[in-house]
């Protein structure tokens, strides 16, 4: 697919809005009395040639010759999940009943226990074959950053899970298969992803 006009427009965009991220970023760590003084990753020529790969792999699989500004900006969503930036719209997880201790706000218990909470259903969701909102939102994330770094919108069901694993932090547990395959199957339902059940193979559609 060759980039349209309008999506040539829509990359210069998205790339400039990068930059400025970045920037802000490195300001905020020049300045002691910032309230945030996590880095930002650097943004390169490199960005803007993954942005435009990835806008034109949308398009390839939506099954069209030109890339549109639509793609672009599902291409510049993904790459802010990747970078671990906040990304211009997010669908908040909602508990199944509504009664979820770990998805209350976090003013209504004390951090420890709050995270005591998070790990406990953690381990029941993953032994049911069922996954907890915030295994989600990590595979989400995980997920988003290793389709990111390919060159290929594709992998296999086995080669995901192992990456995505691998890039968990220390001490984190490693997603089972039922929480793997809950987690696909609610990114498919909410048309990040595509599977491929005759091949096994995952497809980021972003």
């Amino acid at each position: 697919p060759k980039l349209s006009e309008e999506a040539q427009v829509a990359v210069g965009e998205k790339y400039c809005d990068m930059r400025m991220r970045f920037q802000s970023g490195f300001d905020d760590l020049m300045n002691p009395d910032a309230e945030t003084m996590m880095p930002r990753r650097a943004v390169t020529p490199r960005t803007l040639e993954d942005l435009i790969r990835l806008s034109t792999a949308h398009a390839k699989l939506k099954l069209r010759d030109e890339v549109l500004p639509e793609d672009v900006n599902e291409a510049y969503k993904l790459m802010l999940i990747a970078r671990e930036e906040e990304a211009p719209e997010s669908a908040a997880p909602v508990a199944p009943d509504g009664g979820d201790d770990a998805l209350a706000p976090a003013g209504d218990a004390p951090q420890g226990t709050k995270r005591t909470r998070d790990v406990a259903f953690e381990g029941q969701a993953g032994e049911a074959g069922g996954i907890s909102a915030s295994r989600f939102k990590s595979l989400q994330t995980l997920v988003g950053r290793t389709f990111a770094s390919l060159d290929e919108p594709q992998l296999s069901r086995g080669e995901l899970l192992e990456t995505i694993n691998a890039g968990l932090l220390v001490g984190e547990p490693a997603f089972s298969e039922g929480e793997f395959s809950t987690g696909l199957d609610r990114l498919e339902e909410e048309n990040k992803i595509m599977t491929v059940a005759e091949t096994g193979a995952v497809i980021f559609v972003g």
